[in-house]
């Protein structure tokens, strides 16, 4: 509030052209309004980004990054595909594991969820054992 404030002392007119000052003017506006909302708040810490436009070693990086970002679109769209056929081919093998007693009874395998009885279970399960293994 006061670095906004003393921006707008120092540049008077000029504030309103640099994009920065202005981005830092409306998330402080937006979180003074709905003061209330706390993810609106959370937006504040948003105005870091202003050191990418500030140190010319991290605009190189976002830069380089942002300019990959078809191939790595292409990347991720190839990782879903492989991911889905896995999932599609879990199901077709393990949908009926769940109802023919594949479990072995008393022990506490039965968890009562057939993780793989259709294919969006078996793309959470695939996704659940992908993260946290």
């Amino acid at each position: 509030t006061a670095e906004v404030s003393l921006n707008l002392f120092v540049y008077q007119l000029e504030f309103f052209k640099d994009s920065w000052l202005k981005f830092d003017l409306v998330s402080i506006v937006m979180s003074w309004a709905f003061a209330g909302i706390t993810i609106l708040r959370a937006f504040r810490m948003f105005r870091a980004f202003r050191l990418f436009a500030r140190i010319g070693s991290l605009k190189k990086i976002i830069s380089a990054l942002l300019s990959t970002g078809n191939q790595m679109a292409a990347i991720m769209l190839v990782l879903a595909l492989v991911f889905y056929i896995f999932a599609v081919m879990f199901t077709q093998m393990f949908a009926d594991c769940y109802e023919e007693g594949c479990f072995a009874e008393g022990n506490g395998d039965d968890l009562g969820v057939n993780y793989f009885g259709r294919l969006d279970y078996t793309l959470f399960t695939l996704f659940m054992l992908m993260v946290c293994c």
